[in-house]
């Protein structure tokens, strides 16, 4: 099974979501099993922070 997600705000919240999201897949702690998550995409309505974001994850 494929589940694709998205996150909606750069704030705290948002952030600890895509980071245990991002642990989990490079982790690759459900190989054993039939199921794959993709982080499809992250969404604020502030384009300054989701820019910033964009910044910080570019290497």
């Amino acid at each position: 099974m494929n589940i694709n997600i998205g996150i909606i705000g750069t704030g705290l919240m948002g952030l600890t979501h895509l980071f245990s999201l991002k642990t989990i897949e490079e982790g690759r702690l459900l190989s054993d099993t039939d199921v794959h998550i993709k982080i499809r995409g992250v969404a604020d309505p502030d384009e300054e922070k989701l820019n910033r974001l964009k910044l910080k994850n570019a290497d």
